[in-house]
């Protein structure tokens, strides 16, 4: 009995310095990690380049870069991967099919939102992009865009991730584009 009431008078005077050890390490964390990943130029040139080292695709926008996670929602845990198709301008999912606006805004299948995103920034012309946090993507009906207006869908035609982010024909594809 001495034992136990020892062992709970040990785990309470304990606690509040391991718990302390914990929320010292997070305060620690600075809450942003802002990592470079192109120039304005390489994006305007590009229009869609894709980070392979954080799953990020940026997109020239008019108004400003925008940062999109490349895993689709409807599978987040299962790391479902997005893929631009150049070719009709949407994101697709590589396993179920979802499409996706060049915004990320949730177009056609099973996912229940758009594409989640991250702040962007623009420091002289390096475009960088803040990996440590990520936000959810904007519901499934709250702006649809039009459906695709391009019937090719490249997870559709036998394409492949040509290049990291990238749908694109196998090599020796003769089929129509």
């Amino acid at each position: 009995m001495i034992a136990a009431v020892a062992l709970v008078a040990l785990v309470v005077t304990a606690a509040p310095a391991i718990l302390s050890l914990f929320l010292n390490r997070s305060r620690d964390e600075p809450a942003e990690r802002w990592e470079p990943i192109a120039t304005m130029r390489e994006l305007v040139e590009e229009d869609v380049i894709y980070d392979p080292r954080w799953g990020v695709f940026l997109v020239n926008e008019p108004q400003a870069p925008i940062a999109l996670y490349a895993v689709s929602p409807h599978n987040p845990g299962g790391n479902e991967r997005v893929l631009f198709c150049p070719e009709s301008g949407w994101f697709e999912a590589t396993a179920h099919g979802e499409m996706f606006d060049r915004r990320g805004t949730y177009a056609v299948g099973p996912a229940s939102r758009g594409l989640d995103r991250f702040d962007v920034r623009v420091l002289g012309d390096t475009v960088e992009v803040n990996v440590r946090v990520v936000y959810r993507g904007s519901e499934r009906d709250a702006s649809r865009p039009d459906a695709p207006r391009s019937s090719h869908r490249c997870g559709d035609q036998g394409w492949i991730e040509a290049e990291p982010g990238f749908w694109g024909p196998p090599q020796g594809f003769d089929g129509p584009i």
